[in-house]
C-alpha cells in the first residue's frame, strides 16, 4: 500500500473539503458564473414539473358550462348560452390529456369558436380518468355511455364533431 504525502492529502477534496473549496474558490465561482443560467433553467423546470406532475391541478374549463350528465366514464358538459335546436356534440380524444383540450384558452377554444359563430347548442364529453373500479371496462362500456349522451338532450339529435374511434357508433345512434 502506497502512503500519500501530506501535500497530496490536502489536494483531495474528500479529505478536507473546506480547505479544497477555499483554495479553489476562484475556479468554483468562475464555473458558477459561466454555467449559472443552466442551473436557473433547471430550477424553473423543477417548479413547473412539481406543479404539473406532482400537484396535478384539476383542469379548469375556459368557457362557462354545466354538467348535464355524470356517468362512470365521462361527464357531458353543456356550454349552450341559449336557443333551441340540434346540439353539436364534441368528443375529444381520450389520449393522455384532459378533455379540456377543446376549450384550452380564450384564443384556443373550439367551443368558443362554435359559440361565436352562431352555434347555440354546444356540449362536450369530459372523459374521466380510469379508476380501479373501471379495470374490467372494455370499449362497449365507453360506447354505451356515449349512446346515453346522444339521447340525453331530449330530442336525441346531435351533430357529431370528433376524430376518434367513436365516430361511427355515435353517428349511428344519434341520427
Amino acid at each position: 500500500m502506497v502512503m500519500k504525502s501530506e501535500e497530496e492529502k490536502l489536494k483531495n477534496p474528500f479529505l478536507l473539503p473546506y480547505e479544497f473549496y477555499m483554495n479553489n474558490m476562484d475556479r468554483i465561482m468562475g464555473t458558477v458564473k459561466e454555467n449559472g443560467h443552466a442551473f436557473e433553467d433547471y430550477l424553473k423546470y423543477l417548479k413547473v414539473f412539481e406543479k404539473t406532475q406532482i400537484e396535478k391541478p384539476a383542469p379548469v374549463w375556459n368557457t362557462e358550462n354545466k354538467v348535464m350528465l355524470d356517468l362512470n366514464t365521462l361527464e357531458l358538459r353543456d356550454f349552450s348560452k341559449k336557443g333551441e335546436g340540434t346540439y353539436i356534440l364534441i368528443i375529444p380524444p381520450y389520449a393522455g390529456h384532459t378533455s379540456k383540450i377543446v376549450d384550452f384558452s380564450p384564443k384556443q377554444s373550439l367551443i368558443e369558436t362554435l359559440l361565436e359563430n352562431g352555434i347555440e347548442k354546444v356540449c362536450s364529453i369530459d372523459w374521466k380518468s380510469a379508476t380501479q373500479a373501471m379495470k374490467d371496462y372494455d370499449i362497449d362500456n365507453y360506447l354505451n355511455e356515449l349512446d346515453i349522451c346522444c339521447k340525453v338532450s331530449g330530442k336525441g339529435k346531435y351533430t357529431y364533431y370528433g376524430g376518434n374511434s367513436y365516430r361511427y357508433r355515435c353517428w349511428r345512434v344519434c341520427n
